[in-house]
């Protein structure tokens, strides 16, 4: 399904966690999109199953803490932060919950840290005014950058150059082979003192650089010029909390949290906004990724009472009243599943009038089953289709 205005404006929570006693601070979907890692102020790693919509795993960092966690090339392992003690960088196993790497060198808290897309390359940036490159199989620091300010950096999608913002200001790109001889292209930007930098990232398609902020605006920027695309406002962040924003992974949309737990979406080429969502978050909404693979995104917000997680996905809904529907989402073709079948079927009226048998041989998905007149909104239960025996149920009770 690809993304549009309307797709967008159709996605609602499907699922909320709890999970966490303090607030959560990041997460990083696997490539794949199949599970989601969370880190937390209680110390907490919470690893989720994105496909059977639950938590999977819970690890503890108690000692160290844990911030900014992200996922390397393999799905079994990540790097983070440490938001105790000091500032070293950990690289930690989660099928046995061992650490295989520090990495030291910053002497201020991490404020940046961005995995290479194609190979075990991460970079990271601290208060001590420096980023720093790495690389996973070597404690050692690889590459050293002093500057004049908080830096922010990413890498581009290809792995090839990064940026890094200084100073709230500029930004800077260096090519990752030759980086020690400076950047090779400077952006200025206007500057604004009522802000600071939080974040930058690169679209998907590497043509567009997206600058978050701790005030109530994003900046979009030409990658290859530096020109300012646009500037996005309209949502509430007051008390100067740092929102994390987001592209949809076909870099059509821009996506940010806000002060009043709502979210609200931008198409990245025209500008216009083409929607607020409002998941009934109780507090700020700080973090927030579309998943790479699947038509879902997660969400997370905190206050002094719940500290909460959601998973959204798109609800689809037929043109006329009085009918019954089926619809899957989230297909993969890597996991086998019992050898059968399901005959999926849109009844009464749905357009087009459409039965189509999957084969269950290699298929493995989650299925919204809707069952009730669209005058009003229906009822979707989300039901994993793991297992033969729970799916013939499922499906006997809907078709």
């Amino acid at each position: 399904m690809k993304l549009t205005d309307n797709v967008l404006r159709s996605f609602r929570v499907a699922k909320v966690f709890r999970e966490n006693s303090d607030k959560i601070n990041c997460f990083d979907f696997s490539s794949n999109g199949e599970t989601v890692i969370s880190s937390s102020d209680d110390d907490s790693i919470v690893l989720y199953d994105c496909q059977e919509g639950k938590p999977k795993r819970t690890l503890y960092s108690k000692k160290y803490g844990v911030d900014l966690i992200r996922y390397t090339h393999a799905a079994n392992t990540v790097v983070y932060s440490s938001n105790k003690i000091d500032d070293t960088i950990r690289y930690l196993s989660l099928h046995d919950n061992k650490y295989i790497r520090y990495f030291p060198g910053h002497n201020k808290r991490v404020v940046a840290l961005s995995m290479s897309p194609v190979d075990d390359t991460f970079i990271s940036g601290s208060m001590d005014k420096t980023i720093r490159l790495w690389d996973l199989r070597s404690p050692n620091c690889q590459g050293l950058m002093h500057l004049q300010g908080k830096p922010v950096c990413s890498f581009d999608p290809e792995g090839l150059i990064f940026a890094a913002g200084v100073n709230s200001e500029m930004v800077k790109l260096y090519d990752l082979r030759s980086f020690d001889k400076g950047p090779f292209a400077t952006f200025k930007l206007p500057i604004d003192r009522t802000c600071e930098w939080t974040g930058l990232k690169f679209s998907n398609d590497g043509k567009l650089i997206l600058v978050s902020t701790n005030g109530s605006s994003l900046r979009v920027l030409d990658a290859f010029k530096g020109a300012a695309l646009h500037c996005f406002g309209g949502y509430n962040n007051s008390k100067g909390v740092t929102l994390e924003a987001s592209f949809t992974p076909d870099s059509q949309f821009i996506m940010i949290g806000s002060e009043d737990g709502k979210i609200h979406v931008w198409n990245a080429e025209s500008g216009m906004k083409v929607a607020v969502l409002d998941g009934k978050h109780t507090g700020p909404v700080t973090c927030l990724q579309f998943n790479p693979k699947f038509m879902t995104f997660a969400s997370a917000c905190s206050n002094m009472v719940r500290n909460e997680f959601f998973l959204w996905t798109n609800t689809l809904e037929c043109p006329q009243k009085h009918t019954r529907a089926v619809a899957v989402i989230g297909c993969s073709s890597h996991v086998d599943a019992p050898s059968c079948g399901l005959t999926l079927r849109r009844l009464s009226g749905c357009r087009p009038s459409t039965t189509e048998t999957l084969p269950w041989k290699r298929l493995r998905c989650t299925v919204l089953l809707g069952v009730g007149t669209l005058s009003s909104r229906p009822t979707w239960d989300s039901v994993s289709l793991g297992l033969g025996e729970r799916l013939t149920k499922r499906k006997k009770d809907f078709l």
